[in-house]
């Protein structure tokens, strides 16, 4: 008996330590994330600050360059979602849960039109600027939601916040200044 209740308190402490170390790693970023995500920030303070160092034939290059660069990054964080979903189990019609992934599927693809129809339509490269920063700022709310929810790695918060802010400032610099 006593041996018996030795071995559960046992367990139940591994279990809590794996727990702990499970929790922790969600917590970690991964080497090549890190990387790779603050990596893709160079584009973003690069070409704003070449909009503001260089001759102004090439400073109006930079600034189109960082306004395609955050087109094609909002088309990936809508991506995201779309490839979350579509890594989890197959969608039916007739699911309650599915129709859930079906809203997140929606949203998926708004931040691509978004910065489409912001570079198709609007003239002014300065609005551009100000509406993508827009769209990638809507994109981190709705990710702060869906991390909330538990929907990706606690690791991507920090991520997404950072490089959210430093994606924004960089549009604005272009947009405001």
């Amino acid at each position: 008996m006593a041996c018996s209740r030795l071995d559960a308190t046992l367990e139940n402490g591994v279990n809590r330590m794996s727990e702990t170390k499970q929790h922790k790693s969600q917590n970690l970023m991964p080497g090549a994330v890190g990387l790779l995500g603050y990596g893709g920030l160079i584009p973003f303070v690069g070409l704003a600050g070449g909009a503001f160092i260089l001759p102004e034939t090439m400073a109006g290059i930079a600034e189109q360059g960082l306004l395609l660069y955050a087109a094609i990054i909002l088309s990936f964080l809508g991506g995201l979602h779309w490839g979350r979903i579509a890594a989890g189990a197959t969608i039916s019609a007739t699911n309650a849960k599915d129709a859930h992934a079906t809203s997140w599927l929606i949203w998926s693809v708004l931040p691509s039109l978004w910065a489409w129809g912001v570079i198709w339509i609007v003239a002014s490269q300065p609005l551009q600027a100000v509406l993508l920063a827009v769209g990638i700022f809507i994109c981190w709310q709705v990710d702060r939601n869906a991390l909330t929810a538990g929907l990706f790695a606690n690791w991507m918060r920090k991520l997404r916040r950072d490089l959210s802010i430093i994606a924004i400032l960089s549009l604005l610099t272009i947009g405001i200044f």
